[in-house]
């Protein structure tokens, strides 16, 4: 698929976000794990989910950006 020059800058900036939330997120899933027990751990998993739905953008933006 072709994409224009704006385009390509528009998913370029979207993943630079992404990847700023994500280090926020990998910061908060980190404290959230080192509270104990991870299986009713509320803050624990909201961060893993959000880290996966992070992580499958990111690998769609970088699939879509290719040169």
């Amino acid at each position: 698929p072709y994409i224009t020059p704006e385009g390509h800058r528009a998913l370029r900036a979207e993943s630079d976000e992404l990847w700023a939330r994500r280090r926020d997120v990998v910061k908060h899933l980190s404290a959230a794990a080192a509270e104990g027990d991870r299986s009713e751990n509320a803050e624990y998993i909201y961060r893993k989910k959000q880290l996966r739905e992070l992580d499958r953008r990111i690998r769609y933006l970088q699939s879509a950006c290719r040169p």
